[in-house]
């Protein structure tokens, strides 16, 4: 059977997350939310935890008090900081 490459995504279609300027894209799911009668937006992302739980809890990838931006199709959708892990 031949084996073929997997698809390539579509680049309107990618949702990428820099915390603390470390770009991610291995992450399993993104959400924002602009509401229209609210202060602020919101923003919610699922990642897997590849590395061993750290020792530390300062050490961890994505943190209460990290700044976050999250493109979408390459557009700046929000930018805010992590408040829950």
């Amino acid at each position: 059977m031949p084996r073929f490459p997997p698809p390539t995504p579509n680049p309107d279609e990618v949702a990428t997350i820099l915390v603390n300027g470390r770009q991610f894209e291995d992450w399993e799911s993104v959400w924002v939310q602009h509401r229209y009668a609210e202060a602020w937006p919101l923003f919610r992302f699922t990642a897997a935890e590849r590395d061993p739980q750290p020792e530390l809890w300062t050490s961890l990838q994505f943190k209460p008090g990290d700044e976050c931006a999250i493109y979408l199709g390459g557009i700046l959708a929000i930018v805010g900081v992590i408040t829950v892990r």
